[in-house]
């Protein structure tokens, strides 16, 4: 590896822990590479090195670090540079396959408000709000908020709704921009969490009037079209 295709010490590590945090979205840009991948596999001579210069990265490692402490992970402004990050090392974003799974949970028809364009924070704020109210008018605002803390996830990221006995949900990210597979497998988690709680509850679940309460959240009859 030539010098300029050297990484400082702090920019290995620091792609490093992007490429793991994000290991479930990447796949190789060129078909001739399979398998693993990590930053040891990349700086391989092998491989036949970085795409872009080690000054480069290096600078773009900085910007990232910059953008992480002024907007949320899923901002546009922190994934166009995670982006030029990911080009530069020879890796692409792996095409979608989280959103079509979360589209039809229980049948839940969580769906994107622009036709065409993938699940926002908009849009989960408007799903998860749905699901709430349904607890809401069952199980009452108390048990309702206790509930959605005992079932979140542990994933930092869960922490961006916020919520409160006289609040609906709300998204402290950027609310059009587009949410990470990642995430919306969290999200799905813990939605799934919720509804299970309440079914410890309400002992007729399956039926009854607490039955409306199954149908609507395994319907999707709740959300519009």
């Amino acid at each position: 590896m030539g010098p300029a295709q050297r990484l400082s010490p702090m920019t290995a590590y620091y792609l490093r822990k992007l490429i793991e945090t994000n290991i479930n979205q990447l796949a190789w840009k060129s078909p001739e590479y399979q398998g693993e991948i990590s930053l040891d596999v990349i700086l391989r001579p092998s491989y036949g090195g970085l795409a872009v210069a080690g000054a480069v990265l290096d600078q773009l490692v900085m910007l990232h670090q910059s953008l992480t402490k002024t907007y949320p992970a899923d901002s546009p402004q922190v994934q166009d540079v995670e982006t030029q990050i990911f080009e530069g090392l020879g890796l692409k974003i792996a095409p979608s396959t989280a959103s079509d799974e979360g589209a039809s949970i229980w049948g839940i028809d969580l769906h994107p408000t622009a036709h065409g364009s993938k699940i926002t924070g908009r849009d989960l704020v408007h799903h998860f709000n749905a699901v709430r109210e349904k607890g809401d008018h069952f199980l009452g605002p108390v048990i309702t908020c206790r509930y959605l803390l005992e079932t979140r996830p542990s994933d930092p990221w869960c922490h961006t709704f916020k919520f409160s006995e006289k609040e609906p949900i709300s998204f402290g990210g950027t609310a059009l921009a587009v949410i990470k597979d990642q995430h919306l497998l969290v999200y799905l988690q813990w939605v799934r969490n919720f509804a299970e709680k309440c079914s410890l509850v309400l002992t007729d679940f399956e039926g009854g009037a607490t039955g409306q309460v199954h149908e609507a959240l395994f319907s999707g009859t709740f959300l519009e079209k």
